[in-house]
């Protein structure tokens, strides 16, 4: 709960910094490395418009991926980066993915259609 807390007052301070003028380079790069599950979903679906035909395997891959890209250029090192990329481009994968079936609940309830339910699998 506090590391939630603590976010928000994290990028408070830097929209502060962003309508005050004030922001440096590195808020900068660290505002950017907040922003990797928000920007690599974004990038993703840009990909899928132009190849509408990639595999989802492929982007599932793509999120890490891509979450790795922008965290090295923007982490303190570039190992620290990497790390920290990937495991926030996977977060990217539940903000795609909940957007993703929020449209679908959208269009179920629009159309009166149900949603399709997910059944559990007995071992």
């Amino acid at each position: 709960m506090f590391g939630d807390l603590k976010l928000a007052w994290e990028l408070w301070g830097y929209w502060r910094q962003i309508k005050g003028g004030t922001m440096n380079t590195e808020t900068m790069m660290q505002l950017a490395t907040l922003l990797i599950p928000i920007i690599a979903p974004v990038i993703t679906a840009g990909i899928k418009k132009v190849l509408p035909k990639i595999p989802k395997i492929v982007v599932v891959i793509l999120q890490p991926i891509l979450g790795a890209i922008i965290g090295a250029f923007t982490g303190p090192e570039v190992s620290v980066g990497l790390a920290a990329g990937t495991v926030l481009g996977g977060a990217g994968i539940a903000v795609r993915e909940t957007i993703d079936q929020g449209k679908k609940a959208i269009v179920a309830l629009a159309t009166g259609k149900e949603m399709p339910r997910i059944t559990p699998t007995t071992v």
